[in-house]
């Protein structure tokens, strides 16, 4: 695994976030909103919980410490309630098939398919476990490794970040353990949040980076899990709500909430890619997958493939493939070029060539293997796969809208421009 104790490597990225490469401002710029967002709400949620446990503590004129402590034990209670339930989900969802948009009977979309609930909340009960909530709620000491405040001139370090929560698994435990306290205390759900939201829609669900939403199939029964814990936060009416950090598998190509500002989605690497590169013509839409940029790949290389003749249609006009880069890597692998292999695909910020030891650094949405099955958005540094790996370039000058998220009040310097430094903290 990549270190920034690799100078050289380190050097290479720093001077690459400062390049003018249309598809690298998007992509830091996306990676900057997310984060702050998730920063500010964090910061709010963090407040409403104190607020709350101020509250309580007034109305029952008890002892700060015994009504904290009986908060830790509710909420503990609450959390294994809701493993039950999250199981049962899963359970419930079994046979359906993902499919990226439009599902059919017996189908549903790949983030519901996906949504790591059940697997976090055991993590989240450990958590709390572990937590002084005194230390944490009246003296508002956060947990060493879980830090959320952040600042504009930092960008996210993939899988390598032992004192804050951004692009890892930390970040939805400490999600889920706030929310989970905030629900104990108040009986609220996700669904009737009273949090700062959208000023377009006046709808939290529609600000919020930190939560997003997937429809639950019509032929989905879940009338027993409903009746046995009817506070269930993640359940609405007909959606399922999963918190996440930046990445899902299947990423939003089903278009969950359209008015939802596209830095707060959560995307996999692919779908992330498809937003950021559409066809500079206008004139054909195109899925982008791993599976499609192979197929690609081998159609312009005159390379016989025996794959559907639908894979990888329609990009022709998006991407040109980089021929013989890996002769010399460092002479044909530029910043900016997308680069895939068969399992992965981000926009490249730069090739550190050393034989069978080449890295590629990137920059996108990934998932944090062989770790787990978490992950986000920045940057991240893998082995580069001379035999299968593939560089594209992009025609066109991205014209993906970058709506501004009003979330809070932090994102008005959401656009200053990173320092040459990369945070590890």
């Amino acid at each position: 695994m990549f270190t920034l104790e690799d100078s050289e490597l380190k050097t290479l990225i720093e001077d690459t976030l400062m390049s003018e490469h249309p598809l690298i401002k998007q992509a830091i710029a996306h990676e900057q909103a997310f984060r702050m967002s998730t920063a500010g709400e964090l910061k709010e949620l963090f407040e409403a919980v104190q607020k709350a446990i101020h509250d309580g503590i007034e109305a029952e004129t008890c002892d700060p410490e015994r009504y904290i402590a009986n908060l830790k034990k509710k909420t503990l209670a609450k959390i294994e309630l809701d493993i039950i339930s999250a199981n049962e989900f899963e359970k419930a969802l079994k046979d359906y098939k993902p499919v990226a948009f439009n599902p059919a009977e017996g189908q549903c979309i790949y983030p519901l398919k996906s949504n790591k609930i059940a697997y976090e909340l055991p993590a989240v009960k450990q958590f709390v476990l572990d937590t002084d909530f005194s230390k944490l709620f009246l003296d508002g000491q956060i947990p060493a490794g879980y830090q959320f405040q952040t600042t504009p001139q930092e960008i996210t370090h993939l899988h390598c970040n032992p004192s804050n929560i951004y692009g890892d698994r930390k970040g939805v435990i400490l999600k889920l353990a706030l929310f989970e306290t905030y629900f104990a205390i108040t009986g609220k759900k996700f669904s009737d949040l009273d949090l700062s939201c959208s000023q377009k829609t006046k709808k939290w669900i529609d600000g919020t980076a930190m939560v997003h939403v997937a429809p639950l199939p019509q032929s989905l029964d879940l009338k027993t899990l409903r009746e046995s814990n009817p506070a269930f936060p993640f359940l609405g009416n007909d959606e399922l709500y999963y918190p996440h950090s930046g990445y899902v598998y299947g990423g939003d190509r089903y278009k969950a909430r359209p008015d939802k500002s596209p830095e707060l989605l959560p995307e996999d690497c692919t779908s992330d890619l498809e937003k950021q590169c559409p066809n500079p013509s206008t004139q054909k839409s195109f899925t982008l997958t791993t599976g499609d940029l192979t197929e690609l790949r081998k159609r312009l290389m005159n390379i016989a493939s025996p794959q559907s003749s639908t894979t990888g249609n329609n990009m022709e006009d998006t991407f040109e493939v980089v021929r013989h880069w890996e002769q010399d890597p460092t002479r044909y692998a530029k910043p900016g070029q997308i680069y895939g292999t068969s399992t992965h695909a981000a926009i490249s910020l730069g090739v550190k060539s050393a034989g069978p030891k080449s890295t590629v650094a990137l920059i996108g949405c990934a998932r944090n293997y062989p770790q787990g099955p978490e992950g986000g958005r920045g940057i991240h540094v893998l082995p580069l796969n001379l035999e299968s790996g593939m560089f594209f370039n992009y025609k066109g000058t991205s014209t993906a809208k970058l709506a501004q998220p009003d979330t809070n009040p932090q994102q008005n310097n959401k656009k200053s421009k990173p320092e040459s430094k990369v945070v590890n903290r």
